[in-house]
């Protein structure tokens, strides 16, 4: 018979459950209950060979569906949606390595990827990888893998790699287990971008129709007046976030219905009073600023960062989709909307390869420039 220590449990303990901690499954004690010296339980044992079927599907009857039945009474009995516990299975955590690895994954990260698509926030990021990593929570977890996805590309090799298809399962996972996060939209915006990037459809067109329907469910479309399933942010940085999560989405979705002929949009354009992201070297320092709206009196009127300006832009290829798909009667207003669309694109183009001429001028590093040159290429695809 073997050691009773060395058997594992078929199901994590109840603390590290309640706590959504990875547990060691060890009998009698696991690894993290020891460590802080708390008692460690593990729930009965089944004889049912349909044992862990049975616990997802409890886990996925768990979610509120009044929240999508009837919001009105879900919001008027101030009901919240519980935590859902989830523990991943452990190859997800094998595929972060160790935490150097994991360290350096995350900061070639943020020098390569990132300058493209500022949407993580690197304070938040880094306080967050001071924990153990037995403590990461799930979507934390599928964010890393998203990460590393995108560092590990080499250009050689096909781009279905392993670690895309441990990313895409660990979001399928996760969802399946009701857990619905700022984290996992933006986990679901890299997976997204990679998808884009090397060109695999149709599955880049539809994980950014559903990165679109993430964050209508969390509300981040609308935060005024739309329905929120969560508290608001505890910080101006969690705010901001979220703003830029929502901005990418409406980024990805025009790009991947360029082309695609009358394709609806998965999500509306912004509304005139949305403010457009921040300064990013403030936003890195941990130093709030003020934001701009979207629409001013003229698109260049007001300094944007770079991002800021890859929203502008993306919001004008917004107009310049829909006056080439939507159906029209009256030929001369059809032939003068598309001239002012010509001309306001003109004009923000030229305000771009100055603010670009600027940059080149006073720094060297293509960080600084690179959001640049995706509003350029933006504005190119909208002439």
């Amino acid at each position: 018979m073997s050691d009773p220590v060395d058997e594992l449990a078929p199901q994590a303990c109840v603390s590290c459950r309640e706590k959504k901690r990875k547990c060691s499954r060890e009998v009698p004690v696991c690894s993290l209950c020891r460590r802080n010296r708390r008692p460690c339980h593990y729930p009965p044992k089944t004889a049912s060979p349909f044992a862990e079927s049975s616990e997802s599907y409890i886990r996925q009857n768990t979610f509120p569906a009044i929240f999508f039945l009837d919001l009105y009474t879900f919001n008027k009995r101030r009901s919240v949606i519980p935590a859902p516990t989830i523990t991943l299975p452990d190859k997800y955590y094998k595929a972060l390595g160790s935490r150097e690895q994991l360290h350096y994954h995350v900061d070639n990260y943020f020098s390569m990827i990132h300058p493209i698509l500022p949407i993580v926030s690197k304070l938040r990021i880094y306080h967050q990888l001071s924990k153990s990593l037995d403590a990461l929570d799930a979507d934390l977890v599928l964010l890393f893998l998203a990460m590393q996805m995108h560092c590990e590309r080499d250009g050689h090799n096909p781009p279905r790699t392993e670690i895309y298809d441990l990313a895409k399962q660990c979001c399928l996972h996760a969802e399946q287990s009701n857990m619905f996060s700022p984290r996992l939209l933006q986990a679901s915006l890299l997976i997204a971008m990679y998808e884009v990037g090397n060109a695999i459809y149709p599955a880049a067109y539809l994980t950014v129709g559903h990165c679109a329907r993430l964050g209508h469910v969390m509300g981040i479309n609308n935060t005024k007046d739309g329905p929120q399933m969560f508290s608001k942010p505890e910080s101006w940085a969690e705010a901001e976030e979220r703003r830029r999560a929502w901005w990418a989405v409406i980024m990805l979705d025009r790009y991947v219905t360029l082309g695609g002929g009358n394709r609806p949009f998965a999500c509306s354009d912004a509304n005139p009073g949305d403010l457009l992201p921040m300064d990013e070297e403030s936003w890195e320092k941990g130093e709030p600023t003020l934001i701009q709206p979207l629409v001013v009196s003229e698109y260049t009127a007001v300094r944007a960062s770079p991002f800021a300006r890859t929203s502008q832009a993306s919001h004008l290829l917004s107009h310049v989709l829909r006056h080439v798909n939507d159906g029209y009667e009256d030929v001369k207003f059809h032939y003068e909307e598309a001239i002012q669309l010509h001309r306001t694109i003109d004009t923000f183009s030229l305000a771009i390869s100055h603010e670009l001429n600027d940059i080149k001028g006073a720094v060297r590093d293509w960080t600084h420039t690179c959001s640049h040159f995706t509003a350029m290429a933006i504005c190119y695809s909208a002439q």
